[in-house]
């Protein structure tokens, strides 16, 4: 909160650019301490907008950064990937390790979970046996009825079924 203040003072005093950019960035960590994800999106895109004017390139990824955190926080993993991705790339040009991993670590929670072909073909919430799961299985592998009861030692009924 204190460099909340400070920043506030001087860019009110001077309003030097620097400062400016300083006390979006505060603003916008203080919105996700506060966890107002929508608030520190729009701080944190105020902060690059800013530092892309002054060319900073070393704090300006760093705001990408936290703005990425911030967009996933806020419930929008497509556009943090987005920005993230592109963030990563200029950190590895700039030879940023710390910074690269951290990213890389924030692309891999924003990634979609991938779901397997009888999750994405049955409605959720409806369990299945291990053995229904099993018949699917030969089913999604092409097998007719009679070779996956021959494989599982079912009965053809029971596999129609």
């Amino acid at each position: 909160i204190r460099s909340v203040q400070i920043f506030s003072n001087i860019s009110q005093n001077t309003g030097n650019p620097e400062a400016v950019a300083g006390l979006a960035f505060a603003l916008g960590e203080l919105a996700m301490l506060s966890k107002n994800y929508s608030e520190a999106v729009s701080h944190f895109t105020n902060t690059v907008q800013y530092l892309g004017e002054l060319y900073t390139p070393v704090q300006r990824l760093l705001a990408e950064y936290r703005l990425g955190v911030a967009l996933r926080q806020a419930n929008e993993p497509e556009k943090a990937q987005e920005l993230l991705q592109k963030t990563l790339q200029e950190a590895k040009n700039l030879g940023m390790r710390p910074l690269v991993s951290k990213i890389e670590t924030m692309l891999e929670k924003c990634a979609p979970t991938k779901r397997t072909i009888f999750e994405k073909a049955l409605p959720l919430g409806i369990p299945l046996t291990g053995r229904q799961l099993d018949i699917l299985k030969g089913i999604s592998e092409g097998l007719s009825n009679k070779e996956i009861a021959s494989k599982l030692y079912l009965s053809t009924r029971t596999v129609d079924m």
